[in-house]
C-alpha cells in the first residue's frame, strides 16, 4: 500500500535533491524552527543550539505524522537493534527528510560502506555504534564527508588529516564546520600535485552538505579515547548509549551510579572542549529529570525515549485513569520492568 500522504513543511536540501530554494551553507541564515535540512541539525549542533527527537521504531506510514505534529526536529532510526529492510527504511528516510524532520540513522556496524549504502537510501545523518577507535572515525568521515572518493587516495587523505586544536577555535573565536576538514583535504591533495583540488573539495562540499556524523559512546576505551576521537575534522558530534556504556563499566542498568552518571558527565565536557555536539537517547528511570539536567550542561541533542516506551506509558496512564473511573476491582496492570522490556 502506497504510504498515506502526511502533514506537508517545505524543506530546502543543500545538495540539490529536493531545492525549494537557493542552497543553504554553513555561512547562510538558519531557520530557528522546523522544517531543517540535515545542514540545519549540524548548524545547530556546532553552534550549540537545541535539537529534540525521539527514536522511531514503526514502519507504518502514518508514524511521520505524527512525528512532525509532536514538534520533533530530528528522528532517530536504530536499525542495529531494529529490523528493517532497505526499501522500508528508504522511503522513511525519504519521508521524514520530505517533512523537513531529517533522519538519523544508527548503522548496524561501524563500516564505511554500510554508511554510504544508507546515505544513499535517504539517510542525512549517522550513528556510528560502538566507536573506540581513531581509525574508525576517521573512515566513517571519509564515508560521510568526503564521498565519491575511495581506495588509495581517500586512504591517503584520512592518514594526512591533522587534529583540530579547541584552543586555536578558542582563540579566534571562530565555530568549528565542515570548512575545517575541507581546507585540510585541499592542501593534502595540493601537496600531493593536484592542480586543482578545490574542484574535487567544492564537489564534495555540494555532495555531502546535508550529511552529518555522531559517534556512539558505549564503552569504557571510547571514554578514554574522547579528546582524540573529539579532534577529528569531520566529527559532528557524541551520542551516549546508555545501556551498553553502563554495562561495559560494569555496572549494567545502574542509572543512579555515580560511575555511570560521571562517564556521561566527562563525554559532555569533552564534546563542548572540542566544538561538537551532544546527545544520550535515554528512555531509563528519571528520563525527564536526567535529560533536562545534561541538556543545561551541554546536551542539546535530545534524544527522548522511543515510540513503543512512550505508547506503553500512555497506554498505562489511561487505562488507570479510565478504570479507577469505571469503579473497576480489577484494573489493567503493567509493572515498571515491563515497560522497560518493551
Amino acid at each position: 500500500a502506497r504510504p498515506a500522504m502526511p502533514t506537508k513543511r517545505k524543506a530546502t536540501d543543500a545538495d540539490g535533491d529536493k531545492p525549494a530554494s537557493k542552497p543553504r551553507t554553513e555561512a547562510s541564515p538558519q531557520p530557528d524552527a522546523p522544517p531543517w535540512t540535515g545542514a540545519d541539525i549540524r548548524h545547530r549542533l556546532l553552534h550549540k543550539r537545541y535539537v529534540y527527537g525521539t527514536c522511531v521504531t514503526s514502519t507504518s506510514p502514518k508514524t511521520p505524522d505524527a512525528v512532525v505534529k509532536s514538534g520533533c526536529g530530528v528522528v532517530f532510526i536504530d536499525t542495529e537493534h531494529v529490523p528493517i529492510v532497505r526499501d522500508t527504511l528508504s522511503w522513511m528516510c525519504q519521508l521524514f527528510t520530505a517533512l523537513g524532520v531529517p533522519p538519523l540513522v544508527r548503522v548496524p556496524a561501524p563500516e564505511p560502506h554500510r554508511v554510504t549504502e544508507y546515505l544513499d537510501l535517504g539517510a542525512r545523518g549517522i550513528i556510528a555504534p560502538y566507536i573506540e577507535t581513531v581509525e574508525q572515525t576517521k573512515m566513517l568521515v571519509g564515508a560521510t564527508k568526503l564521498r565519491p572518493l575511495k581506495g588509495e587516495k581517500l586512504k591517503y587523505i584520512l592518514d594526512r588529516l591533522t587534529p583540530i586544536d579547541p584552543a586555536s577555535l578558542d582563540e579566534a573565536g571562530e565555530v568549528r564546520t565542515n570548512e575545517l576538514l575541507y581546507a585540510q583535504v585541499e592542501q593534502i591533495l595540493r601537496d600531493a600535485g593536484d592542480e586543482a583540488p578545490e574542484k574535487i573539495t567544492a564537489f564534495m562540499k555540494k555532495k555531502n552538505g546535508n550529511n552529518f556524523l555522531l559517534l556512539n559512546i558505549e564503552s569504557v576505551a571510547a571514554v578514554g579515547r574522547l579528546d582524540d576521537l573529539a579532534a577529528i575534522p569531520g566529527v559532528d558530534g557524541f551520542q551516549v548509549g546508555p545501556h551498553d556504556l553502563s554495562c561495559n563499566y560494569g555496572i549494567p542498568e545502574e542509572w543512579t551510579s555515580e560511575v555511570f552518571l560521571g562517564a556521561i558527565s566527562r563525554i559532555i565536557e569533552v564534546a563542548e572542549k572540542f566544538h561538537i555536539g551532544c546527545g544520550v537517547h535515554y528512555s531509563f528511570a528519571k528520563q525527564l529529570e536526567y535529560q533536562a539536567a545534561w541538556g543545561k550542561a551541554g546536551c542539546r541533542l535530545v534524544m527522548h525515549s522511543m515510540d513503543t516506551k512512550l505508547i506503553a506509558s500512555k497506554l498505562k496512564e489511561d487505562l488507570a485513569y479510565i478504570s479507577s473511573r469505571n469503579g473497576d476491582p480489577d484494573p489493567p496492570q503493567m509493572s515498571t520492568s515491563e515497560i522497560a522490556a518493551v
